[in-house]
């Protein structure tokens, strides 16, 4: 089965030379296509992005104004026309093989959705070498949401899905900036079982200055207000994942605060309570609550270069 490899881009000039090339020796690998989504970048990532779609009639360029990776991702998702789908940042290296591997682990379990292990490179250094293959068996892992709940097992990069069982997940929330990858794990955890393997599949830079993800303030926000989309969308989860998505929001909430905000005591202490609430199997919560609990980050967020 050919791969449509989906590749997201803002501002990532320094970094396209090695990732396109990485990519393209999975597409040799795999055939398929390239679709590179620009989302108006504005450090000559477009004119090296053009030079290379130009010369290549299996890639195709979109670009677009600064809207957000996931409105990009988006964007790419829908162009994308081959039965599998493998998500690519433009910082990321894909390891040589790994979405033959991938692809072994979907058709081992039956899954429509795959994700394995990610490392890490620095820029400017000698690669790493390739890793060696994991003795692990693939897991089959049938209950994802609560594996999305509890961990974040998987950056984008490092997946690989059979398109037209996780269409339904797309387009993904575009308003919160960060934690792509937990919306796409949420919405594709209600759509198909995941498939585990331990081979390390992709690195990402050990040092990539202005990533979303560098604030926690933002990402912790966005990842209670992403659960609360869900659930305003009609997503009903089951009890015990509502209780325990409520729970880890609220204790991370109260942590932050209480070591990095000048938050009032009684709502912290509303914090505690609804944490320890949340433990008990007769109550139930609905988004309203996590809109308060991500409410809890404005000061962070007015000015977050202060906090982390």
């Amino acid at each position: 089965m050919s791969v449509s490899y989906v590749v997201t881009v803002y501002n990532k000039a320094p970094y396209l030379p090695l990732v396109l090339a990485a990519i393209e020796a999975e597409w040799r690998a795999t055939g398929g296509e390239i679709v590179v989504v620009d989302d108006g970048s504005a450090d000559g990532s477009v004119a090296l992005l053009r030079a290379y779609a130009n010369a290549r009639s299996h890639v195709v360029l979109r670009e677009q104004t600064n809207a957000g990776v996931a409105a990009a991702t988006n964007i790419g998702v829908h162009l994308a026309t081959q039965p599998l789908l493998r998500l690519v940042d433009a910082d990321d290296l894909l390891i040589a093989g790994s979405t033959a591997r991938l692809m072994r682990a979907l058709e081992e379990t039956g899954a429509g959705f795959a994700y394995g292990r990610f490392g890490n490179y620095l820029p400017g250094t000698p690669l790493p070498p390739p890793p060696s293959p994991a003795a692990e068996p693939t897991q089959h892992v049938e209950d994802g949401l609560w594996r999305m709940l509890t961990s974040q097992p998987f950056v984008p990069s490092a997946t690989l899905a059979v398109r037209d069982r996780v269409l339904d997940a797309f387009p993904l929330p575009e308003g919160p900036r960060t934690s792509q990858d937990f919306a796409m794990g949420l919405r594709i955890a209600r759509l198909t079982p995941f498939a585990s393997v331990a081979d390390t599949v992709c690195l990402l830079p050990s040092d990539a200055p202005g990533r979303l993800s560098g604030s926690k303030a933002r990402m912790y926000s966005d990842t209670a207000l992403l659960v609360a989309l869900q659930w305003e969308a009609g997503d009903m989860w089951p009890a015990k994942h509502r209780r325990y998505a409520v729970q880890r929001a609220a204790g991370r909430a109260r942590h932050y605060a209480r070591r990095h905000l000048s938050y009032p005591k009684g709502r912290m202490a509303w914090l505690l309570a609804v944490s320890l609430a949340s433990r008990l199997p007769i109550l139930s919560f609905g988004p309203e609550t996590l809109r308060r609990i991500a409410a809890v980050y404005a000061e962070a967020l007015v000015d977050p270069a202060r906090y982390p």
